[in-house]
């Protein structure tokens, strides 16, 4: 959390905050690549997983329309999850939210994993809140079998690939 926490879901004393990032990427990224690439704005997506989840969930409800598609793997919602259900609805376009099943308590613990993991995931509730956004927001949601939180990454940019092609 310290090292990532800052500039994708949060704000720090110095300065790193989600809305900076946010900033940078809208207004100095993006036009550096569509000065120098054929991009069509009908395809322009943003994705992340954990952290970069959850920021890709701010950025489509603050800056609605900049991004076509949006892809959330396994979003941290559970750092603003206030926040972050209430902008559920907020912006259009596809939107793509996956989980990994081993996210989920009751199948983690079938599975063996450690007590401590557990009881993590009950507190974050990862795959409830990514659940309950998708309903809210009318996402496409996709649990992916027998993995877990960073097991999950190969199948989420396979299916964000696939929903950008739509």
């Amino acid at each position: 959390f310290d090292r990532r926490g800052a500039d994708l879901v949060g704000q720090a004393p110095s300065g790193a905050s989600r809305a900076a990032t946010l900033a940078l990427l809208a207004g100095q990224v993006i036009p550096r690549v569509e000065a120098a690439l054929p991009v069509d704005p009908a395809h322009r997506m943003i994705l992340g997983h954990s952290f970069g989840g959850a920021f890709a969930l701010q950025a489509r409800a603050v800056c609605p329309g900049l991004f076509s598609h949006v892809a959330a793997g396994s979003p941290s919602i559970w750092t603003d999850p206030e926040g972050i259900h209430a902008r559920a609805r907020d912006a259009g376009g596809k939107l793509l939210i996956t989980v990994g099943e081993l996210e989920d308590p009751a199948a983690a613990a079938a599975a063996g994993e450690p007590a401590d993991r557990i009881a993590r995931l009950r507190a974050r509730d990862m795959t409830g809140h990514a659940r309950r956004f998708a309903q809210q927001a009318g996402a496409t949601f996709r649990t992916f079998d027998g993995v877990g939180h960073g097991a999950v990454i190969p199948g989420f940019l396979g299916a964000a690939h696939a929903c950008l092609r739509r």
